[in-house]
């Protein structure tokens, strides 16, 4: 077998053991837009990508994006936002609520509403019974 060979396999065994999400290289990726994407250290990236060139990224190299454990969470996938999203159409798409989806998406809460929105603010609202 030769080098190259079991640096493949190597690279597929390595794959095979990612305690994350696989990110696939796209034109204009770097290791920062990458990190900020998923909200992971560009050094972490690193740390867990030995089998990539990661000063040279090629599109269709494949990452492992390390994940945390957070609470009773598993893992993430990740959604890219389509066209016609709304935040209604991902909460049910991904079958959680507003409250959780804020919890692990910080950054959420930093996107700007349209000026001249109508949102209604309800007033002296009574907690609920229990």
């Amino acid at each position: 077998m030769d080098f190259e060979t079991n640096n493949v396999e190597s690279n597929v065994e390595e794959r095979r053991q990612c305690r994350g999400m696989i990110h696939v290289v796209e034109s204009g990726d770097t290791l920062y837009l990458i990190g900020k994407k998923y909200n992971v250290s560009v050094s972490d990236i690193m740390r867990n990508n030995p089998y990539v060139n990661v000063y040279n990224l090629q599109i269709g190299d494949e990452l492992c994006i390390p994940t945390k454990n957070i609470g009773m969470v598993q893992g993430f996938r990740p959604y890219v936002v389509k066209e016609d999203d709304t935040l209604k159409s991902i909460l049910n798409q991904a079958g959680v609520d507003f409250e959780t989806l804020m919890r692990y998406n910080q950054r959420l809460g930093q996107l700007k509403v349209p000026a001249k929105t109508v949102i209604l603010v309800p007033i002296n609202i009574m907690p609920k019974e229990r």
